[in-house]
């Protein structure tokens, strides 16, 4: 009888201890951690089901928030934007919280509005630019989301000649120069001769566009008269001050670009013209006809388009064209877009 009375103990201990052994595993388990934070199991197993170990792990540094239940399974979650999503005083829908941490929008510390996600939705969205989508949008509510970014994109919630930048001359064929962005006076480009009247252009503006009025020539017959080209900053100076002069203030601002805002200046901008016509009438040649359809295969944009006058700051002009390569002239050209919008998106 005493030995089945020690042979039962034995095996007491021996369950009891393997009891004692499992239950001090599963306290040691991120389950049973989680569930003593205040997770339910049913939570757990929700949680279990769209994170691994480790980041269930992390979730022991969080207070329990029921939130985090539902960010999980949500399209785009990314585990390490947790608390920032948490964090976030934006919108309650948990979709459009995870869309705009995940571009950052929490970064910009500016108030969440709805249109939000309509921005950034849209063709040439710019983040940098948010609040200042923002700030137009309350002072143009008639304008829509695509016009407020291509406006915004081209600096026109800021007055013509302020928030003045200097042209990025590292971006060579590709600077900007307009009422935003001005060059040194005393900055000359590399230049050669274009034509027998003395024009001048860089290199490159030179030999492409040579070889676009030889292949207009040889295709339909056409010649060009160049009407301008580089100017330097002090006859930029003279050009818009005798346009002052004798039009006024408002007429020479529209139609002429202050000294170091000219693109003529950069030796990429040439103005032309036939023969038989001038700046009045040359939209209404076969010549520009043909250069509507063909410049941009040898690096030229019109640079002041047909409707696009409020953003270039410029009014329509038939004859100038600005060399930026043929890869961007005919992306520009496909995209109907302006070299402001251009730059804005693609470049700077």
């Amino acid at each position: 009888m005493k030995k089945i009375i020690i042979s039962l103990i034995f095996v007491g201990c021996i369950f009891g201890g393997g009891y004692l052994t499992k239950q001090i595993q599963y306290h040691n388990t991120t389950e049973y951690k989680l569930l003593t934070k205040g997770y339910t199991k049913e939570q757990y197993h929700t949680l279990k089901k769209y994170l691994n170990e480790q980041q269930l792990t992390s979730l022991l540094n969080l207070d329990v928030e029921s939130e985090i239940l539902n960010l999980v399974s949500m399209k785009d979650f990314k585990f390490n934007h947790l608390e920032r999503y948490l964090a976030y005083q934006g919108p309650k829908d948990v979709q459009e919280k995870i869309h705009l941490v995940n571009a950052d929008i929490d970064k910009l510390n500016i108030p969440y509005h709805e249109s939000m996600i309509k921005f950034m939705d849209a063709t040439y969205y710019i983040k940098d630019h948010m609040e200042r989508y923002m700030a137009y949008q309350q002072s143009h509510s008639d304008l829509t989301i695509d016009e407020i970014i291509t406006n915004v994109n081209s600096n026109l919630d800021y007055d013509y000649y302020t928030n003045i930048q200097d042209t990025d001359l590292s971006k060579k064929n590709l600077i900007i120069v307009n009422k935003y962005y001005k060059l040194d006076q005393n900055y000359i480009p590399e230049l050669v001769s274009i034509d027998h009247a003395g024009h001048q252009a860089t290199k490159e503006t030179a030999e492409h566009f040579n070889e676009m009025i030889a292949a207009a020539k040889k295709e339909k017959g056409y010649t060009f008269k160049v009407n301008s080209a580089y100017r330097s900053y002090n006859t930029q100076n003279s050009l818009y001050q005798r346009y002052k002069n004798q039009h006024g203030f408002a007429w020479a601002e529209s139609y002429s670009a202050r000294p170091g805002h000219s693109e003529h200046q950069t030796g990429l901008a040439i103005d032309m013209v036939t023969s038989s016509s001038t700046f009045d009438n040359f939209e209404d040649t076969k010549e520009y006809q043909w250069l509507m359809n063909n410049a941009h295969k040898y690096g030229f944009i019109l640079r002041y388009p047909k409707g696009k006058e409020h953003i270039t700051g410029y009014h329509y002009e038939s004859w100038h064209y600005r060399y930026v390569g043929k890869e961007i002239a005919t992306k520009i050209h496909d995209l109907n877009i302006t070299y402001e919008e251009y730059y804005a998106y693609f470049i700077k």
